[in-house]
């Protein structure tokens, strides 16, 4: 079953991985913040070399794609090691860690060992709000 997970997202991962610029070793927390005042939805992902937990991260956002595909978000995805002041502006304690952030707030935050529905269900429980205005 956990093959099964892995290779459907592995394609996802390795684009979202080399999207993100993490091959670049200096801190990109004021990019990032450049990037946010634009406003919009975007989801931060921060990982660290012992996270175990991460690919139900990764699968939570590939459903978040494939059950609400008119809803359109960054995601940005860093290693906590390099992005030391993320993880302390965001006020990250436990990794994997995932935040959804929402015309420049900071909404959802998800610290630590989750199963991938329980990620998906706090992510589409905010998405899914008329209020959150979200295209």
């Amino acid at each position: 079953m956990h093959l099964i997970k892995i290779a459907k997202i592995l394609p996802f991962v390795l684009l979202l991985f080399v999207s993100s610029g993490e091959a670049k070793s200096n801190d990109h927390t004021s990019d990032l913040l450049r990037q946010l005042k634009g406003g919009g939805l975007h989801t931060i992902v921060l990982t660290n070399e012992n996270t175990s937990m991460v690919g139900e991260y990764y699968y939570a956002l590939l459903m978040m794609k494939d059950r609400l595909p008119n809803h359109s978000y960054d995601i940005h995805i860093y290693q906590a090691e390099r992005q030391a002041s993320l993880a302390r502006v965001l006020h990250i304690k436990k990794y994997p860690a995932l935040v959804l952030i929402s015309n420049k707030k900071q909404v959802v935050t998800i610290q630590g060992d989750k199963k991938w529905d329980y990620i998906y269900n706090k992510l589409a429980a905010y998405v899914k709000r008329p209020s959150s205005k979200i295209r």
